[in-house]
């Protein structure tokens, strides 16, 4: 008796003792069907990779579809295990990814009869064949009682053909609904392939013909991969755990055409039980385990072997974070934070009672950071990041006091997003509160002064206690004629002109300055000299106009100079200007963002080491160019012609005061043979800059600087 006959034999007898089972098992195959809706594909790709196949074939033919794969051939054992549900050959040891050996009754809606060749032995599943069999017309299962080959149509040169390409399983579904497999293809995610281990083509023979490609290159536990077809490639990097017991556990990071990390789509960013499930990471990216799943496998079972794989999947990320920080591979890591800190929380998870895998895998990642010191080997209470409003020195030394590690902002140029992920991550900023009592020991510099009282009086123009008013009131924070002093050291003084120069400049309105002092220390009113007053009142005469739309009355009061209304004499001469031109080859579209582009340019510029794009991290500046013997910190003006009004945000104006000569203003014009660049050095020197009240913008009409043309061709 051959296999076929012997494993029919056996299900045969078992199905006319217990015909009430085989109906049941009639049913449960249609559950499963179901539930794999659209999975077919997967079910058939992951068992092909488990029996080693590189390489995946799928025709579709008037009445039929063939699957086939170069993996190694069906025996025995496997067929019994097809026969069977939930009782797979194969162990959950990582070294294959079914294990309960119902994956392949998920096709049994794309045909009313399967057929499968492999080596010596060929076989038949048809309901009708085992009605007849069984001489009943009771429900019945496709997938359970095999038959010796059986087709309807005539395969023999097809099968002959994929034999002679070296294919050594074929499965053949015959009498098929079409739409079902259209519908799967259409749908199919070449990410699917990413946590396989063999297979490295699939080839599309159907209405959407296409061939996918899958180029792998290992790199210890980095492995770049490459999938593609003749519409498009994608390149990934996929990192793995490093203890040698854990093969499985696995982190897949989107990348650019640059080998940046990218955020994925939210609609990809699945967990894998080697194939995709359905369930959301809740970040940019794909990690792999060895999840418990439910029987669609679609969905996480939160038992003690998935809390076992989330955990190991938070620790593997902890470890790529330290490894990017601490140990500066900064060339395999670049754009991680980025995506790290772009999480969005979902309307259903804020307010739903259900808690999703990806509530609990941002919880479990967030308290692997707490017990990792992720950061300069500093444990997370030892963390500071820097407050958006202060300026990085300040920050720092405030640090110091307190014996914190700094996460400034500079911190952004070598690693961007590293602040908004900290923040998102438990570390703290260093509070208002903090700063005050420090500057007991560690006064800020002048622009700090500035800084620390406009937080005050955002934070507490309308509610303070007695507790923080004292806490201001001693701070060391004003700076006076003869010092840096606390408002209760100098009850009456002469302010510093500097002082009240950039107060007047950098408060939102000039007046809470002066709310301020009259709240804090009102003896100190009258250290506000008559020039300051009468600049404090015009400032609050045109918000008064400008609020009520009294434009006509705002102009009688000529407090604007007359070049912020004429913009129609702006034009740059350019006789004006120290230009030349540079005619650069560069892999450039005029179609991007001029901040990029301008970058691209400066990467050939042989004094440039290196540029870094940090025009999303809100440091006052677009671009970090770390030159052979300086860095410069240049902004981006993008202009429709050189000569436009071009303004400057606070945060932009307060970091060209700090940084002086270091902070170069570059006015772009885009046109489409390049770019067209206007550089100021150390503007707020450089520039005659008008105050616009609308919103705290600074205006120049007319500049001059070095001329520069880099053209795309």
């Amino acid at each position: 008796m051959g296999i076929i006959e012997k494993i029919q034999s056996n299900f045969l007898e078992e199905a006319k003792n217990s015909p009430l089972l085989l109906s049941d098992l009639a049913h449960m195959e249609t559950y499963i069907a179901e539930s794999y809706h659209n999975r077919s594909i997967i079910e058939l790709l992951q068992n092909a990779d488990d029996a080693a196949s590189i390489r995946f074939y799928i025709s579709k033919n008037k009445g039929y579809i063939i699957v086939a794969n170069d993996g190694r051939f069906f025996n025995e054992n496997d067929i019994i295990s097809i026969c069977r549900s939930g009782s797979s050959t194969k162990k959950r040891d990582g070294k294959s990814i079914g294990y309960r050996g119902i994956g392949f009754k998920s096709v049994v809606n794309l045909a009313e009869r399967v057929h499968i060749i492999s080596g010596d032995l060929g076989l038949t599943f048809s309901r009708e064949l085992t009605n007849e069999l069984i001489d009943s017309d009771i429900p019945v299962p496709l997938i359970r009682i095999p038959h010796k080959y059986n087709p309807l149509m005539e395969h023999s040169d097809i099968i002959s053909n994929l034999l002679d390409r070296n294919f050594k399983t074929i499965f053949i579904f015959e009498n098929t609904n079409s739409n079902n497999l259209e519908e799967e293809i259409d749908s199919f995610d070449s990410s699917s392939l990413l946590f396989l281990r063999s297979i490295k083509q699939i080839v599309f023979e159907t209405q959407l013909s296409k061939t996918i490609s899958v180029k792998r290159v290992n790199n210890g536990f980095e492995e770049y991969i490459t999938i593609s077809d003749d519409d498009y490639k994608e390149e990934w990097l996929v990192l793995r755990n490093s203890r040698s017991e854990d093969k499985t556990t696995s982190v897949a990071f989107l990348l650019d055409n640059q080998k940046r990390i990218i955020p994925l789509s939210n609609e990809r960013s699945v967990v894998h039980s080697f194939m995709p499930t359905k369930d959301n990471v809740g970040l940019p990216f794909k990690i792999n385990g060895d999840f418990s799943t439910d029987p669609s496998r679609t969905k996480i079972v939160n038992d003690d072997l998935s809390k076992e794989s989330l955990n190991r999947c938070s620790k593997l990320i902890v470890d790529i974070i330290k490894g990017y920080v601490n140990e500066g591979k900064d060339d395999v890591f670049t754009g991680l934070f980025e995506v790290l800190s772009t999480t969005e929380e979902s309307l259903v998870s804020r307010f739903s009672s259900v808690v999703k895998f990806k509530d609990i895998f941002l919880t479990n990642l967030k308290d692997q950071l707490k017990k990792e010191k992720w950061f300069n080997n500093q444990s997370i209470e030892k963390i500071r990041i820097n407050p958006e409003w202060l300026n990085f020195n300040d920050f720092n030394k405030f640090c110091d006091f307190f014996d914190f590690t700094p996460l400034d902002k500079r911190m952004e140029s070598k690693y961007p997003g590293i602040l908004k992920f900290g923040e998102k991550f438990g570390v703290k900023p260093l509070f208002l509160e903090e700063i005050l009592e420090a500057t007991s020991k560690k006064t800020p510099f002048i622009n700090g002064s500035q800084e620390i009282i406009g937080e005050f009086i955002r934070k507490y123009r309308f509610s303070h206690n007695t507790t923080i008013q004292e806490k201001i009131k001693n701070a060391k924070i004003i700076y006076f004629s003869d010092g840096i002093f606390s408002l209760n050291e100098k009850p009456t003084s002469k302010f510093d002109d500097e002082f009240l120069k950039i107060i007047e400049n950098n408060l939102n309105d000039p007046q809470d300055f002066k709310w301020f002092i009259n709240k804090m220390q009102p003896s100190l009113i009258s250290a506000l000299n008559d020039k300051n007053l009468e600049d404090f009142e015009k400032d609050n005469v045109v918000n008064v106009l400008l609020k009520n739309n009294r434009i006509e009355e705002l102009n009688k009061t000529h407090i604007f100079s007359n070049s912020f209304y004429q913009r129609g004499n702006n034009s740059l001469k350019e006789k004006e200007m120290n230009k030349k031109s540079l005619n650069i080859r560069a892999s450039i579209s005029k179609w991007r963002a001029a901040e990029t582009n301008l970058a691209a340019f400066l990467e050939i510029d042989e004094d440039v080491k290196k540029v870094i794009d940090v025009s999303k991290s809100n440091l006052g500046y677009d671009l970090e160019v770390q030159r052979s013997n300086r860095t410069d910190y240049i902004e981006v003006k993008s202009v429709d012609k050189l000569g436009s009004t071009i303004s400057l945000t606070n945060n932009e104006y307060s970091t060209a005061h700090e940084l002086k000569d270091s902070y170069i203003l570059a006015i772009v014009k885009q046109t489409n043979d390049g770019l067209e660049v206007c550089y100021i050095k150390n503007p707020i020197d450089t520039l005659q800059l008008t105050k616009r009240v609308t919103r705290w913008e600074w205006i120049c009409d007319s500049y001059k600087g070095d001329f520069t043309n880099y053209s795309f061709n």
